[in-house]
């Protein structure tokens, strides 16, 4: 579902209904974060783009993997290790992006 911004609550858009005569806006139904669904013009509502998080985390971790292989201060770490710290290092970027 996509997200949208009414009255300053992140809520789910989940369709847009026609509008009911020729002097409305189309109307849009929503879900709150709690599960509560309203109907409300298209008007009120301001869109947000949605971010693919995974796909944010794999661009994040591989481009940290590559920087420590690079400059490989730990040559003692395994692979796999390094993998590890680099989706640390990505989580934590995203935690900090997302304001938690």
């Amino acid at each position: 579902m996509k997200r949208a911004i009414y009255k300053g609550e992140e809520v789910y858009l989940m369709k847009i209904l026609p509008p009911p005569d020729s002097d409305s806006n189309p109307i849009a139904v929503i879900q709150h974060r709690n599960g509560d669904i309203d109907h409300w013009s298209v008007t009120k509502l301001t869109m947000v783009d949605t971010i693919d998080w995974e796909q944010r985390r794999y661009q994040l971790a591989k481009e940290i993997l590559s920087g420590l292989l690079s400059c490989d201060n730990k040559p003692h770490l395994l692979y796999s290790q390094h993998c590890k710290e680099a989706l640390d290092y990505a989580d934590e970027m995203i935690k900090q992006l997302k304001g938690e």
